[in-house]
């Protein structure tokens, strides 16, 4: 975007705001507006269709970092992931009336739990026929030495 327009991150944590502003620093980011919000009740602050692009960085059940993070494991049962997925779906439904028609809404998580994944997106796109799946990708820990990842772009084609 070379420091044109402007970027709006937010989280409900303002510890990872902080690291948002230390890799922005790093990188002469200078277009970035810092918001400590429960992303679920963005629509509450923001006008329908204010944005050009979304990023959800869901929460998730992080199986997708097991390798770097093993203790995860130890912390999963089916109650978490059910509030997890309910966070996820939360937070697409309150965002997606945010995006402007021909603008693009990235979900991704860092696990490999297809109900987080998949099925969520799916799920999602059964009840708003006004998006369509532009692209989706699995990335297996095993494929780029990397951590596990979901991602899935989608596009807003009608109110």
């Amino acid at each position: 975007m070379k420091n044109q327009g402007s970027i709006v991150a937010n989280d409900i944590h303002s510890h990872k705001l902080d690291l948002i502003k230390q890799n922005a620093d790093r990188l002469g980011v200078t277009n970035i507006e810092y918001t400590n919000h429960d992303g679920t009740k963005l629509k509450k602050i923001y006008t329908r269709e204010h944005f050009d692009k979304i990023l959800i960085d869901a929460p998730c059940s992080g199986w997708g970092v097991l390798g770097r993070k093993p203790e995860l494991k130890y912390n999963q049962n089916e109650k978490k992931v059910e509030e997890i997925k309910q966070i996820q779906f939360d937070l697409l439904e309150n965002n997606a009336p945010l995006l402007k028609i021909d603008g693009f809404l990235v979900y991704s998580t860092c696990t490999l739990n297809k109900g987080e994944n998949e099925v969520q997106i799916k799920n999602f796109l059964d009840r708003h026929e006004n998006y369509i799946l532009e692209n989706e990708k699995v990335i297996l820990p095993h494929e780029n030495h990397t951590d596990g990842f979901y991602i899935a772009k989608l596009k807003k084609v009608k109110r």
